[in-house]
């Protein structure tokens, strides 16, 4: 049946493996995967040193050295569905405090929010207001049972912006 299907393929189209190049990259970083989940839906002990040093690592493959302190967390909960499933990681970058008080480029990026209360969280952010600190978090799944709500950034203890997205084997095909 396959000789069937490349008899019937235009050579055109029909593509010689050993003509594809893999693309090389010069360094690989090691990213800590939080074990506490994001909740689709870790205050600052979680992020000393003594809590990272056990965590497990996520490779990224990287084409230049990127500076930073980089984070993975995995996926929670069917607040972000259809674009982030439970199980998926997502590799992100930390926002520093200092720049929070200017407006956060969230209509180019995801968050993943570790607030002192509710815990770690992925979210929409759909609009931030300098002069109060507030941000409105939008959760993607529409089916109706997810609300936008107010966080306070000074409730905040870490904010981070998703950079890369890892789908998980178990999530269904989209745009179909």
């Amino acid at each position: 049946m396959l000789e069937e299907f490349n008899r019937d393929v235009s050579p055109l189209t029909q593509v010689n493996k050993t003509e594809l190049k893999r693309k090389v990259y010069p360094s690989v970083m090691e990213v800590k995967l939080v074990t506490t989940k994001a909740r689709a839906g870790f205050t600052d002990s979680y992020y000393a040193e003594e809590y990272l040093k056990d965590l497990p690592v996520v490779l990224v493959e990287a084409d230049k050295e990127y500076k930073g302190k980089y984070l993975a967390f995995e996926v929670d909960g069917d607040s972000m569905e259809p674009e982030y499933y439970a199980g998926d990681i997502v590799i992100c970058r930390e926002i520093k405090r200092n720049l929070w008080q200017y407006k956060l480029h969230y209509k180019d990026w995801d968050f993943v929010i570790a607030h002192g209360t509710q815990g770690i969280m992925l979210k929409e952010i759909v609009n931030h207001d300098t002069d109060t600190g507030d941000i409105i978090c939008h959760s993607l799944n529409s089916n109706g049972k997810y609300d936008d709500f107010t966080l306070n950034l000074k409730e905040v203890s870490f904010l981070y912006n998703v950079v890369e997205h890892r789908r998980s084997g178990r999530a269904k095909r989209q745009n179909r």
